[in-house]
């Protein structure tokens, strides 16, 4: 007995793809500017700063009518979130107040998911490290499961340790909170072609993804190409992922990312025509 795969235009067709505005290092007083995006977009990653604007309100607005996906970006500063789990108790505490305040703000508005960046890369061969931050984590447990909203932890390919990604999911499972998923941060460049297996590169870890980032160097000439993009989209489409799939070209000079974002929607346009799909047993 053979089940039908989808072919690759129709899981691009239902995919949610856009722009990581946050993890792009979008400066937040030009958000307004960078907000235009194709219409092949249906998905954006916002700065948690955005809600320290004037205008927080009408921009919010204005991005959940315009897009399907919409998430945020480390809710707190990665280095802060990085050195948390070697702070005080009260410290911990405070966190947990803060992040309760915002993921309720974040639920009330409409905005399901919000990234927690503590570089589990880093941490996860450090027990003691592993332990304080599960321990910040289970903190927010009632308010994540309160609300539904879901905390992502990005987790970078390619890794030096192929045993990571099986360690970050035996630290998921031994978390127990459902609402606990994973960002997967791509950097395609870093990657041989032919190695790229996503099966061999992230195990089961697969599983626990709800969003795609693929990071590359703008200033340095590299380009995303549908072939980056390919195998992730096959693996994580046979196993019916519905999250984000997003583009973070890192630049100097901010102005340049609409360009990126161009060429992003003619690649996705490309992916859309491409034939796909087969039969497995």
């Amino acid at each position: 007995m053979k089940r039908i795969l989808p072919t690759l235009p129709e899981i691009a067709a239902e995919a949610s793809f856009g722009m990581a505005l946050a993890s792009s290092g979008v400066p937040v007083d030009k958000l307004a500017d960078f907000l235009v995006l194709p219409d092949a977009f249906s998905a954006v990653e916002l700065p948690v700063e955005l809600l320290e604007r004037k205008e927080a309100s009408y921009l919010l607005a204005r991005v959940l009518r315009g897009f399907r996906s919409v998430q945020i970006g480390s809710i707190i500063d990665s280095d802060v979130a990085r050195n948390l789990p070697f702070s005080s108790e009260s410290l911990f505490q405070e966190f947990a107040a803060y992040t309760e305040k915002m993921l309720t703000l974040f639920h009330s508005i409409g905005i399901r998911t919000v990234t927690f960046d503590p570089r589990m890369n880093d941490i996860l061969n450090d027990s003691r490290t592993l332990n304080a931050t599960l321990h910040l984590l289970k903190l927010i447990a009632p308010v994540l499961n309160r609300t539904g909203m879901t905390l992502l932890l990005p987790f970078s390919l390619p890794c030096a340790d192929s045993e990571l990604p099986g360690r970050l999911v035996q630290f998921l499972r031994r978390s127990m909170i459902p609402e606990l998923k994973v960002r997967l941060d791509i950097k395609p460049h870093e990657i041989p072609r032919k190695l790229t297996v996503p099966s061999v590169l992230a195990g089961t870890l697969l599983l626990e993804v709800r969003s795609v980032l693929f990071r590359y160097d703008a200033d340095a000439g590299n380009v995303l190409l549908p072939a980056h993009l390919l195998p992730w989209l096959e693996a994580l489409g046979i196993r019916g992922f519905s999250g984000s799939w997003l583009v973070a070209p890192s630049s100097k000079d901010a102005a340049r990312l609409p360009a990126e974002a161009l060429h992003f929607a003619d690649v996705l346009e490309e992916l859309r025509k491409k034939d796909g799909g087969g039969t497995v047993p």
